[in-house]
């Protein structure tokens, strides 16, 4: 009894995990990953790579008209550089629609068999970062439903926060002469 219940919670745990995903990377990286909780932190200066893959691709659910952008935080995506795979068909939109902010990407994804559960839909999208906080970079479906969302730490680089850590003392140096 007891290894059937086992068996019954992990299948749960997999089956909960379908669907679309997006997945970061930095560009000298060679794995993909999934962050939860702002895991995944860059600085400013900072390029990262964007992609959309799929885990037990479900033709009814998962195919269609998707888009993938960022809802909100500071930061550009250049999307010059998107490459797909498995005749999914994606182009950028110079618009803020479906919650996403100016540009996203949308992307079509035909009714397609992946025999694999993990595949690759869409990658390459170049997101730089322009200032601290964090980004969220949503995929949604044309109805505008999240689908999954990726958080990114933006942290300012070290040389900023020493240049503010002196700004600071030198302001609380002056209002110490001046008392």
């Amino acid at each position: 009894m007891k290894k059937v219940l086992v068996l019954f919670i992990l299948s749960m745990v997999v089956t909960a995990n379908a669907g679309l995903i997006i997945m970061v990377k930095h560009p000298q990286d060679i794995l993909w990953g999934e962050y939860a909780e702002s895991k995944f932190t860059i600085h400013p200066s900072d390029n990262i790579l964007v992609g959309v893959f799929t885990v037990n691709f479900d033709p009814l659910t998962d195919q269609g008209s998707h888009a993938l952008g960022l809802t909100n935080g500071l930061g550009s995506l250049d999307t010059g550089s998107i490459v797909t795979y498995l005749d999914v068909t994606a182009m950028a939109v110079a618009e803020e629609a479906l919650g996403l902010q100016n540009p996203y990407i949308s992307m079509e994804i035909p009714s397609i068999t992946v025999p694999t559960e993990f595949g690759r839909l869409l990658t390459s999208v170049l997101f730089h970062c322009d200032g601290p906080g964090d980004v969220t970079f949503a995929v949604v479906d044309e109805n505008g439903e999240i689908l999954d969302t990726q958080v990114i730490h933006q942290i300012p680089e070290p040389m900023t926060m020493v240049l503010l850590g002196l700004g600071g003392l030198t302001m609380a140096m002056s209002r110490k002469r001046s008392a």
